[in-house]
């Protein structure tokens, strides 16, 4: 009950969302659609730009596409994972690629799901509230 409890409130405050891709309509219809669920969705098209919100603001949980130019989105990854206060940030992969081992390296770097695009949005807000209501446990 009192999980439960906290799991609305924070819903209710806004979950606090980073989605990562270098596709901006990509990014503008996640957002809408989390904005929607009643969460904070935050934006960014680079890498370096994820890293700097990554450092400097209170996250609840990271959409992130791996194909990213410049800095991979899995080098955003390790980085979530190789720091103490953003170890347990729920992170979901989201990739056009389908072959297995580039999807098992995400989930063997900590990513808690990988998704392929194309997929349902209902599909990837699910995802989120689950991994936002595990770190309310």
């Amino acid at each position: 009950m009192r999980g439960e409890n906290l799991i609305h409130l924070k819903y209710r405050g806004g979950a606090r969302i980073l989605v990562v891709d270098w596709h901006t309509e990509q990014n503008d219809m996640i957002e809408d659609v989390l904005r929607r669920e009643g969460m904070v969705p935050i934006t960014c098209s680079t890498s370096r730009e994820a890293l700097d919100i990554i450092d400097t603001r209170p996250l609840d949980a990271v959409i992130l596409e791996p194909m990213m130019p410049g800095i991979h989105g899995y080098e955003v990854l390790r980085h979530i994972r190789s720091r103490q206060v953003t170890r347990n940030l729920p992170v979901i992969v989201v990739s056009a690629r389908e072959d297995a081992p580039f999807r098992e390296a995400g989930l063997a770097m900590g990513a808690n799901y990988n998704t392929t695009k194309p997929y349902h949005l209902r599909d990837l807000v699910r995802q989120v509230r689950i991994c936002v209501a595990k770190t309310n446990f």
